[in-house]
């Protein structure tokens, strides 16, 4: 006779934990997809091995939309614009929108 009672109880334990292995695959696949690249390369270098991680980071902050250090990480590998000199080739155009796009995506995103 108490069977009914607990129907609602086990559905909101089934529905939470539905939505707390979902989150663990979404981040989970973001981390898988996420490239060794913390923080700014400092020198041409860096920056020009920073640029094949690009697909990557931008792969891992598209999983993790909402993760401003993923979207940090993906400007990041835009670093090697920084030691090129400035000229009007559509592609450094397009490559400064598409930093500057991932830098104000990060900015919105991160928590500090």
């Amino acid at each position: 006779m108490n069977a009914p009672s607990h129907i609602g109880f086990r559905l909101a334990t089934l529905a939470f934990a539905l939505l707390l292995g979902l989150q663990c695959i979404w981040l989970l696949l973001a981390e898988l997809s996420r490239p060794n690249l913390k923080r700014l390369p400092t020198d041409a270098q860096a920056a020009a091995a920073a640029v094949k991680q690009r697909s990557d980071a931008t792969r891992a902050a598209w999983i993790g939309s909402i993760r401003g250090d993923l979207w940090a990480e993906s400007a990041f590998t835009y670093a090697d614009l920084l030691w090129t000199g400035p000229g009007t080739d559509p592609d450094q155009t397009k490559s400064l929108q598409q930093a500057r796009a991932r830098l104000s995506h990060a900015l919105d995103d991160a928590p500090h």
